[in-house]
């Protein structure tokens, strides 16, 4: 089989997309620089943007908490094994998607990979379509988390806009308090709510009070049940 020698990848050079571009990165770690070569034949030909190592040592150097895609990873790469790398890259809280290929069945190494956070573990030998499906799902995880981030960071911009008494008075309107409940508890009349509460419409980009406790609730730390109770009393008391 043809062998290939790896020049390491900068960290990040061929990671950059394009704000809302669709993940397709793919790493491999395999201490056989043939099943490399394969691998990256495979993935490449599939339009994927592929990046392989022979070593832990040379993965580890070259990602970061930034990098995101899926990791095709061997269960024996010699001096770390794939437990341990896999252990190593939550520990400094590197998120690849991980899905481990194996020769040697082992029930219990399987079962500590998918506890550690695998998606898949495919046993060798495996065809190319079973292989390119496990990373397509996990591609598919990996775009919804940054799809889900995005808007997160995007919330987190426009709510930074707001003024300290507009955020307290979000905070009211999307717990269900009424304008005038509200104009009560803060002492103010109903018109400056009237205002505030367009001004907090207008820089959080929501067109009307429903998309604005979503956008609560997309980001919010509570348990969703407790969110959507909060949604349907503030949708009752506006139609009161």
């Amino acid at each position: 089989m043809n062998t290939r020698t790896y020049k390491e990848t900068p960290m990040g050079f061929r990671q950059l997309r394009s704000a809302g571009q669709r993940c397709r990165s793919v790493y491999i770690v395999d201490d056989d620089p043939g099943v490399c070569h394969a691998l990256t034949l495979l993935f490449e030909n599939a339009e994927y943007v592929v990046t392989p190592f022979t070593s832990a040592k040379s993965l580890l150097a070259a990602v970061s908490g930034e990098t995101t895609g899926v990791l095709i990873l061997d269960l024996l790469i010699g001096n770390m094994s794939g437990l341990e790398l896999q252990a190593e890259l939550r520990k400094r809280g590197i998120g690849l998607k991980t899905i481990f290929i194996s020769g040697h069945g082992d029930i219990e190494k399987s079962v500590l990979a998918i506890k550690g956070g695998a998606i898949d573990f495919i046993e060798k030998p495996f065809t190319n379509k079973q292989l390119l499906k496990s990373v397509e799902e996990a591609l598919l995880l990996v775009n919804a988390e940054e799809g889900e981030r995005r808007q997160r960071d995007s919330m987190e911009k426009r709510y930074e806009l707001l003024t300290p008494r507009e955020r307290e008075v979000m905070k009211f309107l999307v717990s269900g308090v009424s304008n005038r409940e509200l104009a009560e508890r803060l002492g103010l009349s109903s018109r400056t709510v009237e205002i505030h509460r367009s001004k907090i419409m207008r820089k959080m980009e929501a067109g009307c009070l429903q998309d604005l406790v979503r956008m609560v609730f997309a980001s919010s730390s509570s348990q969703p049940e407790e969110v959507l109770i909060d949604m349907y009393q503030t949708l009752r008391r506006q139609e009161d």
